[in-house]
């Protein structure tokens, strides 16, 4: 099964993204700046997300996976297109559509079940608000 590419995810280091910056703007490439979540970059043709991206929608759920990532400190680069060789090293994923469909979805119960079972909730002391725990990788 050979299914298209949808997008090219790399991560760069300042310098390169500076390079890459200065390439897409000579090619008169339009070139997409994250400004409040990373996720925005994947609506546009090429985009990346700089580090601080992170901490403003996502702060609570992607910014603690990315902060404790070997990516932490990088900027996060997607494009349509697979970009030039020299960036090959960067290349960290790619993604594509599939059309997966699960055979059994949980009923309405199961889900309610889950979403109110103590092992996934926890009451902020201060407010008294229910929220979902916060999971963070630690391998």
């Amino acid at each position: 099964m050979n299914t298209p590419t949808w997008k090219y995810c790399y991560w760069l280091d300042d310098a390169n993204l500076a390079k890459l910056k200065k390439e897409m703007e000579e090619k008169g490439k339009p070139f997409i700046r994250a400004e409040k979540n990373p996720c925005e970059i994947l609506l546009a043709e090429a985009g990346f997300a700089e580090p601080d991206s992170w901490k403003v929608i996502c702060k609570h759920d992607a910014a603690t996976w990315y902060d404790s990532s070997k990516f932490k400190g990088k900027n996060l680069v997607i494009s349509s297109l697979p970009l030039e060789n020299s960036y090959e090293p960067f290349l960290e994923t790619t993604i594509s559509p599939v059309d997966f469909n699960p055979s059994d979805m949980p009923s309405k119960q199961q889900m309610e079940a889950l979403a109110s079972d103590p092992h996934f909730l926890t009451v902020n002391r201060r407010t008294g608000m229910i929220s979902r725990k916060k999971w963070v990788n630690r391998s």
